[in-house]
């Protein structure tokens, strides 16, 4: 029996009744887990979030669908990267590892996906490359690339930040348009 649910990944997943304890609410109001004994944690797998997705999400995020993730060097790229591998997604992850935090750190979140060879890694920068190559034949993007913060968002960094934020998004949403994307790229 269900007894409620928790938010992964922007999806309602079904929390089984011996796995988590109540949750209550950090001061930003997203749920603070506790899961016991802790050995439960590998119940909150890709399958848990699979069997709460809808029909139009999982018949694309199927085993051999190709699948580009941009950001993937990010902790949250990183993660979603990681799962749509673990459901047999061949995934492009793109990321410009840029030093606004520790290019080490965003090495790191990526050890697991560079390892696994449904996994290919593009270093690349947003503004540089062909969107529509990148996209074309791909049946989603996961648009996760960002210069993360506030600081650069005004001041002497404020066209860098706008270059990686708004410019690089408007660039992919462009490309969107194009016959060889829009044909195969799912919208959910």
């Amino acid at each position: 029996a269900v007894v409620g649910e928790i938010e992964l990944l922007a999806f309602r997943v079904p929390v089984e009744p011996d796995g988590i304890a109540d949750t209550p609410r950090d001061h930003f109001g997203a749920a603070a887990i506790e899961i016991h004994p802790p050995d439960l944690a590998v119940l909150l797998t890709m399958q848990h979030v699979v069997a709460g997705l809808p029909d139009r999400v999982t018949s694309v995020l199927c085993p051999g669908a190709p699948v580009v993730v941009t950001g993937c060097a990010g902790f949250i790229g990183s993660t979603v990267s990681e799962a749509l591998l673990e459901l047999g997604c061949r995934v492009t992850g793109v990321d410009c590892l840029t030093d606004y935090y520790d290019p080490a750190l965003k090495r790191e979140n990526l050890a697991g996906c560079l390892a696994h060879p449904r996994f290919t890694f593009r270093q690349e920068d947003l503004q540089q490359l062909d969107p529509v190559a990148l996209l074309a034949g791909q049946r989603a993007c996961f648009h996760l690339a960002a210069q993360a913060g506030v600081r650069a968002s005004w001041g002497d960094y404020f066209a860098e930040y706008l270059g990686r934020n708004v410019m690089a998004t408007q660039r992919l949403l462009e490309a969107c348009r194009q016959p060889s994307v829009k044909d195969t790229l799912a919208r959910f």
